[in-house]
Formats: structure tokens, sequence, C-alpha cells
């Protein structure tokens, strides 16, 4: 009859282990900028009124797909490349309601805003607010309603 074996791991006390904290490598050096990720937590899909604008019906309309290209391009970048290169705006606020079909948030009244912008080849954009390098998309924008402008060379 074969004796069992027993594990050294069941009578090990967990805080014995010498693990070194921080000795993970990655292959971002200290000095690389941190690349831009992106979060839908705080996604609204029921504005502007109206013209609400879905997952759905951006899968409809064919622009879910472009959206996701584009942010795995992003995804290559840091938050000052993706300006620097014209592909994010920001804006130090959430426009005036005047200037807008959206409504902002209660809870970021006062934080800058962001869009994605040109990516998309001019067809669609979304706003949303950027935390450390997250961006949390919190609006679609396929008619560029966010920030109302006068239109040029029409």
């Amino acid at each position: 009859m074969a004796k069992k074996r027993k594990s050294h791991f069941n009578k090990m006390d967990p805080s014995k282990l010498n693990r070194k904290v921080g000795n993970r490598t990655t292959r971002l050096s200290a000095t690389d900028p941190k690349k831009i990720v992106f979060s839908f937590k705080y996604f609204i899909d029921s504005q502007p009124k109206n013209n609400e604008q879905s997952y759905v019906s951006w899968e409809d309309e064919k622009r879910l797909a472009l959206l996701l290209k584009g942010l795995e391009i992003l995804n290559n970048l840091s938050l000052t490349e993706a300006i620097q290169q014209g592909l994010i705006k920001e804006y130090k606020k959430f426009p005036p309601v005047k200037s807008t079909k959206f409504k902002c948030p209660s809870n970021f009244t006062d934080r800058k805003w962001y869009v994605i912008k040109k990516i998309f080849g001019g067809v669609t954009t979304v706003a949303g607010l950027i935390i450390d390098n997250i961006f949390y998309i919190v609006f679609f924008d396929k008619d560029h309603e966010f920030w109302l402008s006068p239109k040029k060379h029409t």
C-alpha cells in the first residue's frame, strides 16, 4: 500500500513567506509615461435627450467596431501623446448649457472633460473624464453635440 505524501504547503505559515514586494518586472520602465486605458464605469446611454446613444444603437449604425478599433490605437499612447497628435481634446470644464445637448452628471461638474475625436475618421466622437491614466467614457456623441460650435466653411 502506498503511503500518502504530506504536502509541505499544508503546514506552511503564510506569514513566513519571503516574497519580495515590488519585485515583478513590467514592460514599462519607471520613465515611460502611463498608457491610456478605458472604462465604461460611468457610461450614460440616455443622452442627449431625443437622440439617446447606446451600445446597441452604435452597433446597428456600424459605429461600435470603429470605436473599439480607435480605443485599441489609443491604448498605445499616453494622454500627452494623444493630445499632441490631436486625437484627444481637453476641455477645462463641461460645456455651458447653451453650448451642449448633454447634461453634466452632478458628480462630475468640477472636472476637466475630454473628447476623443478624429481617430474615427470624423464619423463619431466620445466624451468623458480622465482620472490618472483611465479614460472614463461617459457619452457617445455621433452628431458632435457635446460642445456645439458654429459650422465652418459651409
